[in-house]
Formats: C-alpha cells, structure tokens, sequence
C-alpha cells in the first residue's frame, strides 16, 4: 500500500518502484485523480502490471495502453446524465463552477458541448476554482451575476460541501447539482442543511435491494463503521477481478490477468466486471438527491443518453 499524497512527482517515484518489483502482480488503485494517474501509469504500462482505476475520469487514461483498465467511467457518460438531471428537474440555464484540474476542465468542456444537444440547455458561465481554495465568494458572485436557475458543481465532496455553505449565505435556493465524487456520508457530515436538496449521480447506492450490495454495505460498516462510497466499492470490485482472473487462468502471470479481465467476466457490486477494446468497464448510474441528511435515490432520471436525445 502507498499513499501518493495526491501529488504528481510522488506518484511517478511509486510507480517507478511498483514496476521495479516482481512481486506485484496488479495494481487495483490506481492513484485517485486524473492528473496524478496520467502522469504515473505509463510505468505500469511500460512494465506490463494490470493497473486499475477507480476514479480516474479523463477520457486519456485507458488509452495509455493495454494494462491501464479504467473500472469507473469517463466524466462524458457523467456529463450526459446531470444533464438529464437538470432537464428532468426544469432546470435550463446552468452555471458550472469547476476545479481547475483536469477532470474539471473536461468536464466543463463535455457539458457545454453536449448540451447542444438539449434543446432550451445551455451553460450560461463557468467559473474555476483551484484545489486548494477555501473562500468561494469570487465564484458565488460571478454566478450569482449570471442569468442561472441552477449550479453544477464537479468537484469532491471536501470542496462541494464548503461551496454550498458558502452558498447558502448568498442565496438560499438556488439547486445545486454535483458529480458522483461527493457520494460520500463527509458531504452531509460538512455541507448539513446547504447540502438538502442537492442532485447527482452515482455508481452505486449503498442502501439498494441489490443483495451483493447489501452483503457489501453490511461487511463493508463491521469492518469501519463507515457507510461505503463509490470508490470503495469499485476498488472492492477491481480486487475481486483480478483474485477471479488469478483463479481462472491458475496463475499470476501479469499478462494472463490482463487478458482474462479482458475476456472472462466477474459478477461484481457494481455490475459485469469486463473491459472492452477501448479498456474501460462501462456502466450504468443511479441518481440520488439529498432528503434530511439522507442519500435517496430519484427514479426516472437518466436513460441511455442516445434513447434521451432521440426522445427530445
């Protein structure tokens, strides 16, 4: 186990060592952020280690190579669905305000290019914010400033929660939407009463009649006393992967694990684990709104985007 600290150069120097070391046969999380990932697994992929990722979403990253498998998915399915969220919900003129990573920046790019596809959608301002920022007025005021009737935020749930206090203080109602990163129990434990209401989609719901997901969830809280988030469980599903594509193929040849994820699947949490030429495991997402501190799940929301556009 490492920890990159979320910081470029550290990951490179752990990758550079994962790959120096015959023992590993996979890596099943592979660094958090897009920015980070990007610039570490060209070692893995160089060294032929199947390397994983759980929450790396620039559309970059699976194409690195054949041992780089992205086990979430790209911002642009993500992108495709709060705008489904924000057309079903009445919303029509949107403010982003992002990161200034490179998720965020695609993100924001996605969305305003795809809303052309939306009719009576459009991004009306977009307004960045450095990782690190712990005062949002700047951003509040340029989109309070606009001609909006809702914000999407993409960020973690470590900035969104803060933004939306902030928020609350300049206006009480308008509705926030975010991404999947801040299903996390930490968004209503900060944000509290700025975050009711919030939409957005997600891989996984903790609380589903899914009976692998409960036995998940229920394990999952013995062990930590935490209720798990996306990422967990889709690092979860990427170590049961491999351990399958080990009891498959008898061995834990480097090359027989990546092919076997490539062509034997695994029934996971979240769905068929099993990637596809372009590398990645795609996936469906439920959408949740914030209702008195709770994650509950709105049905209804997003289809098939092609089956959505094609409906308009």
């Amino acid at each position: 186990v490492y920890d990159d600290r979320g910081v470029t150069d550290e990951a490179t120097a752990i990758a550079e060592k994962i790959a120096a070391d015959d023992a590993v046969t996979a890596v099943v999380s592979c660094h958090l952020s897009s920015t980070v990932a990007l610039a570490a697994c060209p070692a893995y992929q160089r060294a032929g280690i199947p390397a994983l990722s759980a929450s790396s979403s620039h559309p970059d990253y699976a194409k690195i190579g054949d041992f780089v498998l992205r086990n979430n998915i790209t911002d642009l399915p993500e992108v495709q669905n709060n705008l489904q969220i924000a057309y079903n919900s009445g919303y029509r003129k949107i403010g982003i305000v992002a990161p200034k990573t490179d998720f965020g920046q695609s993100f924001t790019e996605n969305m305003i290019k795809s809303a052309e596809a939306v009719p009576g959608v459009e991004v009306v301002v977009t307004s960045f914010f450095l990782t690190e920022t712990v005062d949002f007025s700047p951003n509040i005021t340029e989109l309070l400033n606009a001609d909006i009737d809702a914000i999407l935020c993409p960020a973690e749930y470590v900035q969104f929660a803060p933004f939306a206090v902030q928020l609350r203080k300049v206006d009480e109602n308008i509705p926030l939407m975010g991404a999947g990163t801040i299903y996390d129990p930490g968004l209503v434990e900060v944000g509290g009463a700025a975050v009711e209401g919030v939409r957005f989609p997600s891989l996984f719901n903790a609380h589903s009649a899914n009976p692998r997901g409960q036995d998940f969830t229920k394990a999952y809280g013995e062990k930590y006393d935490l209720t798990p988030n996306h990422i967990s469980v889709l690092v979860y599903d990427s170590t049961s992967a491999v351990i399958n594509a080990i009891e498959v193929t008898g061995s834990d040849d480097r090359t027989g694990i990546k092919d076997s994820l490539h062509s034997t699947p695994y029934e996971g949490v979240t769905g068929t684990i099993i990637f596809n030429e372009n590398n990645e495991c795609p996936k469906l997402q439920v959408v949740f709104e914030v209702q008195d501190g709770q994650f509950v799940e709105v049905p209804d929301m997003v289809q098939l985007w092609d089956d959505f556009v094609a409906g308009l």
